[in-house]
């Protein structure tokens, strides 16, 4: 009898032992088929990333080409101001960089700024006006561009060279300007409600009349007399980090 109840236990022990071996087993395939899938789906991720980036890619070279033609063929730098072709160049442009992400932009930026086509220095001045709002432009290169009163809400110009840019008239409201160079830039009765300027080099910028309310001025390189100019800087976090009543 007692034999017969080894056996019995045995036999149990193995069903069990056997049950076992098949669930982790049916685990086990069910986890190497999960990675499996995890695999083959952040391959087709990355397969339409590359074929979005090839299309940016190609969206810009076609920018560039427009514009060549427009600078060679049609006479851009000597076009009248607001004439046809002026117009046609800065639709152009404004889609390109609405189109764009912060790497492409740069070069963009670059290509305006080396061309001459954003300075203001001439009748040519594509970006003076624009409408880019929540526009990728971090690091863009605009040194003494002509943005005046352009409407860039809630853009990124995080790092951004704006160096003796004119900016005033312009709403950057909720904009991301941190660590932006603004030096001796044109910032007047310009609205910068809500904007993020940590770190921002405002050396001899001019903030006659501006809207600084609830901006983020922490780490900013700015004189109290420049800031006693603004028109308000309710609620704004001063650049010792202290908040203004």
């Amino acid at each position: 009898m007692e034999r017969r109840g080894g056996g019995g236990n045995k036999a149990a022990w193995d069903a069990l032992v056997i049950v076992g071996a098949l669930l982790v087993g049916a685990a086990a395939g069910f986890w190497f088929s999960e990675q499996r899938n995890a695999a083959r789906y952040q391959a087709v991720e990355d397969e339409l990333a590359k074929l979005e980036r090839e299309d940016d890619a190609v969206a810009l070279r076609t920018y560039f080409d427009q514009m060549a033609q427009l600078l060679l063929d049609r006479n851009l730098l000597g076009s009248q101001d607001d004439g046809e072709v002026q117009q046609l160049a800065q639709a152009r442009t404004l889609t390109a960089i609405a189109a764009s992400d912060a790497e492409d932009n740069r070069s963009l930026t670059r290509f305006l700024s080396d061309t001459d086509l954003v300075t203001g220095t001439d009748p040519v001045s594509l970006l003076r006006g624009a409408y880019l709002p929540n526009a990728e432009l971090s690091g863009a290169f605009l040194p003494a561009a002509d943005l005046y009163s352009s409407k860039l809400m809630g853009a990124d110009l995080s790092g951004a060279f704006l160096i003796s840019a004119n900016l005033g008239g312009s709403i950057l409201s909720d904009a991301d300007l941190e660590g932006a160079k603004l030096m001796y830039a044109d910032l007047d009765h310009t609205d910068l409600d809500g904007a993020d300027l940590r770190k921002a080099d405002l050396t001899r910028a001019s903030l006659v009349e501006a809207d600084l309310r609830g901006a983020d001025l922490e780490g900013a390189t700015v004189t109290q007399e420049q800031l006693d100019a603004c028109e308000s800087l309710a609620g704004a976090t001063m650049p010792d980090g202290s908040k203004h009543p």
